[in-house]
């Protein structure tokens, strides 16, 4: 029996992965699961052991099996939902990500739906093993839904009462100690100016404890100090006040964050060109612009270093507002280490280190419909990343810090704005355990270096239908180690933003870790720098990977349209449009300059599938990237099993967004 006609082209054209690490011979499944938060499937005989992670649309799957005795296997899914009568549905193959193991997802899928799969593994001559064909059952998680509170507990600002009851409102520390599952804690109005609170007990799965605000109201959590400080003028334009503990690094000012500079010699300066402070122990310097005296204005000087602590499962966090958390090392809003099954929607940050963090065994949670907000996004590149920059905003708004062993986290339509970094859905230290994270529908601008961060032990991650614009790069897998890296349907414009010196481009590869970037799938994504001297794509030196491949993107350059002077790794690009707005560059391969398509193709056999057209959007000034009805790229694709079958006309279309 022979693999299906369908797979057959993308099967061939696959990257061949071999990441070259010990892996011991899996004898179990290595994978744990949060109970109730998403599918988990387990079976380990004739020489495979087979789980499965469900998000709310996706559903990875992992194969571990012997190496040695089926070194040269593949593995392609099947499904259809469970007790349905129609046809199965063939997947995009699995990766082989370790000698031993074969990781992919099964793509845009129903919430709340359990799946029959049927995992067929295919030998190096495109047949089935059929020993080791497996069937099994995997679902997606049920979508978010409102629930009804057992009991309200009324929290106010200055609440000084233990029964929380309406007209005798209590503190929110005294709330949160008392809550139960199935509890809402209600905060009227006001500014809490308070922070490092602990949740003490989990909620359930239909008894989650809801943090949250009133009803048209507004609860603004405040990391700084109630209080507005005296400076004293110590020289000209430099001010310094006491604060009761050292290790203060966030102030802003009039809503603006200050740079935190190394050395008081630089703070005097201003060796970075802009306003900042320098803390020593108890004491706080300031120096702003022009000299300005600090006295008057509204400075807001952090003294907590989180808001929240959570290390227990089912709390939902809704329509609050966090500001001015960075006081000490991994200042952060909310900090789950351990929680899972969290919520955290519809709330806004504003001026915090890191808005929220996961780490060890967070599983589960989900970072939905909130707005996060910073004012770094125009500080010099370098005022971050040199010894004399300020390490302090690199992290990003939501991050994962490594050890981490949490799956199925998803990060969906959230606006972010003015970060350094926004996203980094992948930590380091995983232990090929963690991973299985969805990002997508987000909005993305106004990032000084990368959008999403998809750096470190990215185990079966997926980036999906993101909206990025007016950033240096829009995705960076600098390394994406393990994999499989899903980069699917994302709309990337104005690449080369920020206070930089550098070309900017879509996506980022370069690293210096040899071998460890696991198998990356461009797919579908629409680039258009659009900014000066920017590359539709840029694959730099020093670069490791193990393969990449693109398909059916469009890559529009204002210097080259590709850029790539790493040729000794393998990449894979078919079936995209490579348009460079450049009249003297079309694409530099290695160390040459092409003016043509034409010239490149005959240069390397990579692109004999390539298009130079162009695009036909419909209306780039707002920002409206789908094809017009004339578009050259409409039905000028090719089908990728489980990635593109729902196209419409005679073939998939062309970048993001299909034209219907």
């Amino acid at each position: 029996m022979q693999a299906s006609n369908a797979l057959s082209f993308f099967l061939k054209d696959m990257p061949k992965v071999s990441l070259h690490l010990k892996v011991a011979r899996a004898t179990i499944i290595i994978f744990s699961a949060v109970a109730g938060v998403f599918s988990f499937y387990s079976q380990a005989y004739a020489q495979v052991a087979i789980s499965s992670v469900g998000t709310f649309h996706n559903i990875g799957i992992t194969a571990d099996l012997s190496a040695e005795e089926y070194p040269n296997v593949s593995a392609v899914p099947r499904y259809r939902p469970r007790g349905s009568q129609q046809a199965f549905k063939a997947g995009m193959p699995l990766s082989r990500v370790s000698p031993s193991r074969l990781s992919g997802s099964l793509f845009w899928l129903s919430p709340g739906t359990t799946y029959e799969v049927q995992l067929q593994f295919i030998d190096a001559n495109g047949g089935v093993v059929n020993q080791l064909t497996r069937t099994f059952s995997a679902s997606t998680r049920q979508d978010i839904k409102p629930v009804s509170p057992l009991r309200r507990l009324h929290v106010n600002a200055t609440g000084g009462n233990t029964d929380c009851a309406l007209n005798r409102p209590c503190s929110l520390s005294v709330a949160i100690g008392a809550a139960q599952p199935g509890d809402e804690v209600v905060l009227t109005t006001g500014r809490y100016f308070t922070g490092e609170l602990r949740t003490q007990r989990s909620g359930t799965a239909d008894k989650p404890i809801v943090i949250r605000a009133e009803e048209n109201g507004r609860a603004i959590l405040d990391g700084a100090y109630p209080q507005q400080f005296k400076w004293t003028r110590v020289s000209q334009g430099l001010y310094r006040t006491d604060i009761d503990k050292p290790g203060a690094h966030l102030v802003v000012v009039d809503g603006r964050r200050l740079m935190s500079y190394r050395s008081l010699e630089d703070l005097k300066a201003l060796h970075w060109g802009l306003p900042g402070i320098y803390a020593e122990q108890n004491s706080l310097y300031i120096k702003l612009k022009k000299g300005a005296d600090p006295n008057g204005r509204y400075v807001a000087v952090s003294r907590f270093n989180d808001a929240f602590r959570v290390d227990h499962d089912y709390f939902r966090f809704e329509g609050l507002e966090f500001n001015h958390y960075g006081h000490g090392e991994y200042a952060i809003a909310i900090y789950f280490m351990g929680g899972s099954n969290n919520v955290v929607q519809r709330n806004r940050f504003v001026n915090n280190d890191v808005d929220i963090a996961f780490k060890y065994a967070t599983g589960g949670n989900v970072i939905q419909d909130n707005v996060f907000f910073d004012t770094v996004q125009d500080w010099p590149w370098d005022a971050v990343k040199t010894s004399r920059g300020d390490p302090t905003i690199e992290a990003g708004a939501v991050m994962m810090y490594g050890p981490m062993t949490g799956q199925g986290n998803v990060i969906r339509r959230n606006t972010f704005q003015g970060q350094f970094d926004a996203v980094r859905p992948c930590a380091p230290d995983a232990n090929k355990v963690g991973g299985e994270t969805d990002v997508y529908r987000n909005t993305i601008s106004r990032i000084a270096d990368d959008a999403i961060e998809a750096d470190g032990d990215c185990l079966n991650i997926r980036i999906f239908q993101n909206h990025i614009h007016d950033v240096l790069v829009g995705i960076s897998t600098a390394p994406a180690r393990f994999g499989p890296t899903y980069i699917v349907r994302n709309l990337i414009y104005r690449t080369g933003f920020g206070n930089n010196q550098f070309a900017g481009t879509s996506f980022k590869f370069n690293n210096n870790y040899a071998g460890f970037t696991g198998p990356i799938y461009l797919f579908h994504n629409t680039i258009d720098a659009v900014l000066k001297n920017s590359h539709g794509i840029d694959l730099k030196n020093p670069s490791y990977w193990t393969g990449i491949v693109s398909r059916n993107n469009i890559y529009r350059g204002t210097e080259f349209a590709i850029s790539n002077v790493n040729t000794e790794h393998p990449v894979d690009f078919q079936y995209d449009n490579f348009v460079s707005t450049s009249r003297r560059n079309y694409a530099r391969w290695g160390e040459k300059a092409y003016r043509s398509l034409g010239a490149l193709k005959s240069a390397t056999s990579t692109f004999a599938h390539t298009l130079n057209v162009k695009p036909g959007f419909r209306n780039t000034d707002y920002g409206d990237y789908t094809l017009n009805a004339s578009s050259a790229l409409i039905d000028a694709g090719v089908p990728i099993p489980g990635i593109n079958d729902d196209y419409s006309g005679s073939a998939p279309d062309v970048g993001a967004f299909e034209f219907r």
